[in-house]
């Protein structure tokens, strides 16, 4: 009966390898518990206390490492992701829109350009909404515009003002 209690605490902390070190402790404490000892010579018993120890820490190893490899191989759930849409209107400091503007979304590696009428749009995928990242909107005639941007909807719209050089 405390047999199955070392077992139900043994396989709730470590799983598969706690279950693999609690069968081979109990079966080492059942071996000890003969008086079979007494009648063997000392190296017999070294040998046999030897060979246990061997034998259960092996065992146990390769019980641990299966629990870690089942771990670490099945617990990888994939992240849900959010797509969202990036616009907006770039123009300069008197409301005219600007074409030809690289927009450059840091870190997702993410770019568009801005079309004739100043606008622009761009579908990203982000693991999750309230994202920051920076947005810099650069042209050859304008200073670069750069802004960190906390994503919090699935449609985020911004106005970019750039200033000429």
């Amino acid at each position: 009966m405390v047999d199955i209690e070392i077992f139900k605490a043994f396989g709730k902390i470590a799983g598969i390898g706690g279950l693999a070190l609690a069968t081979f402790l109990v079966i080492f404490r059942d071996i000890i518990r003969k008086n079979i000892f007494s009648r063997l010579s000392q190296k017999q018993s070294y040998n046999i206390f030897l060979l246990l120890i061997i034998l259960t820490s092996t065992i146990t190893l390769a019980g641990l490492a299966s629990w870690l490899y089942a771990k670490v191989t099945y617990s990888k759930t994939p992240k849900p992701k959010v797509e969202i849409v990036f616009s907006g209107q770039v123009h300069d400091g008197s409301g005219n829109p600007i074409l030809g503007v690289h927009i450059i979304f840091d870190p997702l590696d993410a770019e568009t350009w801005s079309r004739a009428d100043g606008t622009f749009a761009k579908r990203l995928v982000i693991q999750k909404l309230y994202f920051p990242l920076t947005l810099s909107a650069m042209h050859d005639d304008y200073y670069t515009f750069e802004t960190v941007v906390t994503i919090k909807n699935k449609h985020e719209h911004i106005n970019i003002p750039l200033e000429r050089r």
